[in-house]
């Protein structure tokens, strides 16, 4: 079985896993966002601009910081608010965002495309927290391990990958109907035909 076959899908919506680094836990400031969808692609920005080094905890200093890709990643606010709506506009269906961390990510994520919100996305996040599937978290963590294979936790999209093949995982533990009605996708209003 292929991970085609086993995608988890919300019927008529495009699921998107997110990540994002910031500044501090008090008054975050956004670093940089990560994003993958269901379908595998991905969005990722370094923000040049918004956030200075002494907004940052020490843990962002000697962790998020030395990760930090610069070159084509690094652009400013306008330019990643730009590029990020256009990249959800290209979804022909809903988009839903979903988060293991949403009281962060989420606002930061509002915050970057005030001006630009894409009109196909879903106006409230899902929090997915595999920690709440205690009796799997030895095979949840092997298969973040694996996502990730080698490369550092803390870089927003190495995170969002490995939440994203987590969601899919239990998708084919549980099985997709299971799993998508433990995240009550139905939520929020008529579902559309088209897309999923």
């Amino acid at each position: 079985m292929t991970e085609s076959d086993t995608i988890v899908r919300a019927p008529g919506r495009r699921l998107l896993f997110l990540d994002t680094e910031f500044t501090d836990l008090t008054y975050g400031r956004l670093i940089s966002i990560g994003l993958v969808a269901d379908t595998g692609e991905s969005f990722y920005a370094e923000l040049t601009d918004g956030w200075q080094l002494a907004d940052c905890s020490q843990f962002v200093k000697d962790v998020v910081l030395p990760l930090l890709q610069g070159g084509s990643a690094a652009m400013t606010r306008t330019e990643a608010r730009q590029r990020l709506s256009q990249w959800i506009q290209g979804f022909t269906a809903p988009v839903w965002i979903l988060s293991d961390a949403t009281d962060f990510d989420w606002p930061l994520v509002k915050g970057l495309l005030s001006g630009a919100m894409p009109s196909n996305l879903i106006p409230y996040p899902a929090l997915f927290m595999p920690a709440n599937f205690t009796d799997l978290q030895p095979q949840l963590l092997e298969c973040r391990q694996r996502t990730l294979a080698g490369r550092p936790e803390h870089h927003a999209l190495y995170d969002a990958e490995a939440l994203r093949a987590v969601f899919l995982f239990l998708g084919e533990l549980l099985g997709p109907e299971a799993l998508a009605r433990h995240y009550g996708y139905d939520i929020g209003g008529e579902e559309s035909a088209e897309g999923g």
